[in-house]
């Protein structure tokens, strides 16, 4: 949109501006954004997210490929629109967040029902973390309550969020309890984990229907997947997923189990073996893998590591490090329908190596 246009759609009166807004589905709301000051502070307008509210169902964007960025002095994240193909620089993470950052505090970020879950956390002193909620559509934020933390916390986490109910809960711990915050009872239950193994070396779950799962080193040398209910709010024996993982040569016995990457798809567990490229879907009755496909070595060999595997619908993204330019990232898109592998342009904020990315979905979720 020109400068001119955006100024004589300014003239409109507030009530019928608030009114066409609303009516935009959420993706538009969140580009419209960038317009100028004046669009920004009526889109975030409780009149406007009033009116939006009946007229749309919870999540009606498609998800976006989403990609933070840690530096020195700021924390920037960029999406990937799909559909327009090319991406977009987001409004700043709170000041409380980049604070945080610029202070030399770890952050460390999630995302669920089109809300951000931040950990904020001493290097030295992983005991003192504030967690914090935030919605980027809304602009509505608030650091969760402070718990009784005599353990060490913040090892491992994950959000749970139900659009429909408009709630969210956020579970967090490490190899001996956890700690889940519900925003129905805005309240933290504790408690402890047995026989599970040692989460503290896993930082994110993957969630599958009502399971998450987290991968956890053993003294073997290998890795389990310890398996938690989110509805019974029990933690679950785990498997050797690896053993039963017969893909390729993954290398079971060489210390590299920590490099493979289990990720949801539609409903499914999936493991990528990131040695040989083989994509394996987890049967969740018979624990057995299934091999589906596997990525071309050509453009396997580009990757430098392989940090996470992102699916929704037709789209399965992997992001990892380039060997070809130092300190970028490499972002590579399998269509499974077309069986099409295609990479796509560099990201405009790709700064380091370190890249968190996940998948955004605006909504309108209450924080």
């Amino acid at each position: 949109m020109s400068a001119m246009e955006a100024s004589l759609w300014e003239k409109l009166p507030l009530d019928i501006l608030y009114h066409i807004l609303a009516k935009l589905p959420l993706r538009a709301l969140m580009r419209l954004q960038c317009v100028s000051k004046h669009w920004q502070s009526v889109i975030e307008n409780p009149a406007t997210l009033a009116l939006s509210r009946p007229l749309k169902t919870p999540l009606m964007a498609e998800p976006m490929l989403a990609v933070g960025y840690e530096g020195k002095e700021s924390l920037e994240w960029t999406t990937y629109d799909f559909e327009w193909k090319r991406w977009s620089i987001m409004p700043a993470f709170p000041e409380t967040v980049r604070a945080a950052a610029a202070s030399g505090e770890k952050v460390d970020y999630f995302s669920a029902g089109g809300l951000l879950f931040f950990m904020l956390s001493s290097y030295t002193n992983r005991s003192d973390t504030r967690c914090l909620v935030y919605n980027p559509l809304t602009k509505a934020s608030r650091e969760l309550p402070p718990f009784a933390r005599d353990w060490v916390c913040g090892a491992f986490a994950h959000p749970i969020a139900d659009t429909e109910a408009d709630t969210y809960k956020f579970m967090m711990g490490d190899q001996e309890h956890w700690a889940r915050f519900n925003s129905t009872s805005q309240s933290w239950d504790e408690g402890t984990i047995h026989g599970v193994g040692c989460l503290a070396s896993g930082t994110k779950g993957v969630q599958c229907k009502d399971l998450l799962f987290f991968v956890v080193p053993t003294m073997r040398g290998k890795s389990d997947l310890a398996t938690y209910n989110s509805k019974t709010n029990v933690w679950l024996d785990t498997f050797d997923y690896e053993q039963q993982a017969e893909v390729g040569y993954h290398l079971n016995n060489r210390g590299y189990s920590e490099s493979n990457r289990i990720f949801e798809w539609d409903g499914s567990l999936f493991l990528m073996t990131t040695l040989d490229g083989c994509v394996s879907e987890l049967d969740l009755v018979s624990k057995n893998w299934t091999k589906r496909f596997e990525m071309p070595r050509n453009i396997l060999g580009e990757f430098e590591k392989i940090q996470n595997c992102i699916a929704k619908g037709n789209r399965l993204c992997v992001v990892g490090s380039a060997k070809a330019r130092r300190y970028s990232s490499l972002f590579v898109v399998y269509l499974k329908q077309e069986e099409r592998w295609d990479k796509l342009e560099p990201c405009p904020h790709d700064k380091s190596t370190d890249a968190q990315s996940f998948l955004f979905q605006p909504s309108l979720l209450s924080v």
